[in-house]
Formats: structure tokens, C-alpha cells, sequence
């Protein structure tokens, strides 16, 4: 799973656990969602121009939080949408700064709502720390109509995942991929497993005590099965002959599954779904 994705769904569930008063400790700047980052900042935008920041709101996560809750936020949920290049250029485009498609966290408020998308940047690539990234989530939306849309029943999810994931390890096996078959049978472990965040480099990030099991199998079954990415990644494989036109169909059901599974199971986390 690309960093982007981990940090912005680690941070919906860490907001609405302080919205409702959780207490996370080891969040800012710990969690595993920031190992590269120098900083992660919110900011209004100014123009059309999302590289040049705003007004800033906050320097962290917890502080954004804390202006959330003043102006009135009740919870948060985080938004996927495929780009105008379409679904198949975002799956192939899903390894590169800025590609893949958008993300986003609409903040609630009672009657409207905010939406926040992240812009990375590289601010030092020689930090002896290894924090290249300077982040910037920009609030692109003030005070806009609720998205709305109906949360996906996290068990049929999760019997659509593990459906692809019967396919695509047998394809990844017929192939001899063992990377990817290994990562597939991971994932597919996960979604039956009792302690579904002991594997995957963001899970410390996704655990929260208010998450229900099943959302928990989804995040850790997603980060294992997420194998699409730049150079020797799932998009750079070749699959010739008879194989060829399945590997397109299950990467693209493979794909779509994951972004779903990983927003409803994000969104688990607001208030009024407990």
C-alpha cells in the first residue's frame, strides 16, 4: 500500500477517535504512516494551484484535529474516486507521486462539510533521517453539501475479496510469481485472522479500539494484497498468452475491490456508525 493511502485512512480513523474522545497515544509523529515525513501540515488553498499553500490551519494532525472539533466537525470519512484518465490509468498510475486516483477526508459538520486532499512534495532528498516528505493536506472544499453515498456491508466485502483473491493467486501461481501468490494467500489468511494488523507496515496506524474485527481483516488484508506500484511491482509484470486477458480482468476487479474495502472499512470508524 502506497504511504498516501496508509497516512490519509490512518488519519480519518485517528481523527474520529479524538473527535469522540478515544485517546490514541504514539500517533504524532510515531506511527509508521510518518516514517518519511519531515512534516504534515493543513492548509487553506489559495489559487487553482495546489503546490502553493495557503493560509495553514495546523501543524499536525492532533492540532487539526483540535480546529476540527472548534469549528463544529462531528466526524470524518474518507472518499475515493477514480480520475478523468479513468480506472485502468489508475491502477498503472497508482505507484507515482500524485497518481492513482483521489483521496480524500470530508470533515462533517452538522448541516456541511470540508474536504482535505494531501499534495507530497520532496523537501530534502539527503535527510540523514530518511523524512524526505513534506506533506500538505489542502482544504479544497469549504463549507460544501455532505457527499453522502451508503457505506458497503463490510461482510460482503469481505466474500468479494477473498473471491479475488482465490483467482488472482491462482493466476500468480500459474505464472510463477511467488511473490505475489505469497502476498495474495497473506492476504486472504488476514481476512480470517484473530489478530489481522499483526502483519503490514501501516497497522499501527489502523489500530484502533474502534474498530470492529472485521473492518481490522479488511485494512490488514488490503495492505498485503496491495501489489500494484512502479518498477517490479503487480502493473510491471508481464502475463503473455491465454493468461493475458485475465490478469486485465483481475487486476481491475482487484483493484476496485481494494479501494472499496479500504474506504469502508476506514469509515467503520465514524461516530454514527457505533
Amino acid at each position: 500500500m502506497q504511504g498516501s493511502i496508509g497516512q490519509i485512512a490512518a488519519l480519518t480513523i485517528y481523527g474520529n477517535d479524538l473527535l469522540t474522545g478515544e485517546l490514541r497515544e504514539g500517533f504524532w509523529p510515531d506511527s509508521s504512516v510518518f516514517t518519511f515525513c519531515k512534516s504534515v501540515e493543513f492548509a487553506e488553498v489559495p489559487s487553482s494551484d495546489r503546490t502553493e499553500r495557503g493560509a495553514l490551519d495546523a501543524q499536525n494532525p492532533p492540532a487539526w484535529i483540535e480546529h476540527a472539533k472548534a469549528e463544529g466537525v462531528r466526524h470524518l470519512r474518507l472518499h475515493y474516486r477514480h480520475s478523468s484518465k479513468g480506472e485502468a490509468e489508475d491502477r498503472m498510475m497508482t505507484g507515482f507521486v500524485g497518481g492513482g486516483g483521489e483521496w480524500q477526508i470530508e470533515a462533517l459538520r452538522e448541516r456541511d462539510s470540508d474536504c482535505w486532499q494531501s499534495a507530497w512534495r520532496v523537501q530534502n532528498a539527503n535527510d540523514p533521517n530518511k523524512k524526505i516528505w513534506a506533506v500538505t493536506y489542502f482544504r479544497t472544499i469549504s463549507h460544501g453539501p455532505h457527499i453522502g453515498g451508503t457505506d458497503e456491508a463490510l461482510d460482503a466485502l469481505t466474500n468479494q475479496f477473498e473471491a479475488i483473491l482465490i483467482r488472482i493467486a491462482d493466476l500468480a501461481r500459474r505464472n510463477s510469481l511467488d511473490w505475489a501468490e505469497k502476498s495474495f494467500l497473506t492476504a486472504r489468511m488476514l481476512l480470517h485472522s484473530d489478530s489481522p494488523l499483526m502483519k503490514g507496515y501501516y497497522s499501527d496506524g489502523f489500530n484502533s479500539p474502534r474498530l470492529s474485527l472485521a473492518a481490522k481483516r479488511l485494512l490488514g488484508a488490503a495492505q498485503s494484497a496491495w501489489v500494484f506500484g512502479g518498477m517490479g511491482s503487480w502493473n510491471d509484470t508481464a502475463v503473455d498468452g491465454q493468461d493475458s486477458a485475465e490478469y486485465d480482468e483481475l487486476s481491475k476487479t482487484l483493484f476496485d475491490v481494494l479501494t472499496r474495502a479500504i474506504v469502508a472499512a476506514t469509515n467503520a470508524s465514524t461516530a454514527d456508525s457505533h
